[in-house]
């Protein structure tokens, strides 16, 4: 059977897990919109190089898509 005590440690090591967590995600969510303001500055500064390597990889990317989707996947593969 708990005891008070008991009950007291393991609310309170329930409310301390919770607020790790809470912690834990608000850091999260505050890296991951600095990470979203940087790119969104990378891409609309259209002096920026890496905006640039960006839209060749883009171009790439979509000319293989359409010869994967032109010829097959395994003509493709064989390349």
């Amino acid at each position: 059977m708990l005891t008070a005590v008991t009950i007291a440690r393991t609310r309170t090591l329930a409310d301390y897990e919770l607020q790790l967590q809470e912690e834990r995600m608000s850091l999260e969510h505050y890296h991951l919109s600095q990470f979203w303001d940087l790119h969104s500055q990378r891409m609309t500064d259209t002096r920026n190089e890496d905006n640039d390597a960006i839209k060749s990889a883009m171009q790439i990317l979509r000319r293989n898509n359409n010869i994967v989707m032109e010829t097959g996947f395994d003509e493709y593969a064989k390349q």
